[in-house]
């Protein structure tokens, strides 16, 4: 497992290997929800020196049904080309939307993505909120509704055009 630092990564950037991970011990993916979909991650050394860690949302209460959101990731921007290369993977992108249900179910959030948003390859990409002109992380791509399956795919594909959810950091244990 590797995290990658750049915009493009088909292109340039700098990718350190992850040493070790901590996950939730509630973690359990085979929940259909709340699975505490989440990782704490070492890198093999330090943040290049062009970066700097995003400050964590300290207060729930801080995330409101309709504020914006801010959504990133590397994911594909076409869910009809997924794999083939035209699809957008491995672009740091980044849109706006709204916060549907700030708590949905125990540990997560629930985002509109219509017109555009997460879609594959997003998956553990961050949410930020704006606060007092500052952004602050609250969540991590976990998971696509089933309002965006694709009738009769085989194996399941996503269109990318309802709601997303994210795991929310603060609901972690």
């Amino acid at each position: 497992i590797t995290a990658f630092f750049g915009v493009n990564k088909n292109q340039s950037g700098t990718t350190y290997n992850i040493i070790k991970q901590i996950l939730p011990d509630s973690y359990d993916i085979k929940l259909p929800q709340d699975a505490n979909d989440i990782a704490l991650v070492l890198l093999e050394k330090s943040i290049p020196a062009n970066y700097q860690p995003a400050k964590i949302i300290s207060e729930q209460d801080l995330l409101k049904s309709g504020d914006s959101a801010l959504l990133a990731g590397y994911g594909i921007n076409v869910p009809e080309t997924p794999a083939n290369g035209d699809g957008g993977l491995g672009i740091l992108r980044f849109v706006e939307q709204k916060i549907l249900e700030p708590q949905y179910g125990n540990t997560e959030v629930l985002i509109s993505i219509k017109n555009k948003g997460t879609c594959s390859g997003d998956s553990g990409g961050p949410a930020f909120i704006q606060k007092e002109k500052k952004l602050y992380l609250f969540g991590a791509a976990s998971r696509m509704t089933d309002k965006d399956i694709v009738p009769g795919s085989n194996p399941t594909r996503y269109a990318c055009t309802e709601e997303i959810v994210y795991t929310n950091i603060l609901k972690q244990a």
